[in-house]
């Protein structure tokens, strides 16, 4: 597993979530060609759809997780 998925399973508060945003940053200036969506219009469409299409429970307890997977999504679901 990668180090960003780890990151992104260990998401649970702020400063969890802001590690993981950061990963996630440098995910894409060091492997932008692994990024199916580069736009960010594209990005942000990936994500909608993987909010969309998801059957994703939202646990209240943590929300943080939740917008760590909307952003992840927004790297490649299509």
């Amino acid at each position: 597993m990668s180090e960003i998925n780890l990151l992104l399973q260990k998401v649970c508060d702020k400063e969890s979530f802001l590690i993981f945003l950061d990963h996630l940053r440098l995910d894409k200036i060091q492997s932008s060609d692994k990024w199916e969506n580069l736009s960010i219009e594209d990005f942000l469409e990936a994500a909608y759809a993987w909010a969309q299409d998801s059957d994703n429970k939202v646990s209240e307890s943590n929300l943080w997780q939740y917008f760590a997977k909307l952003l992840y999504a927004g790297r490649s679901y299509e």
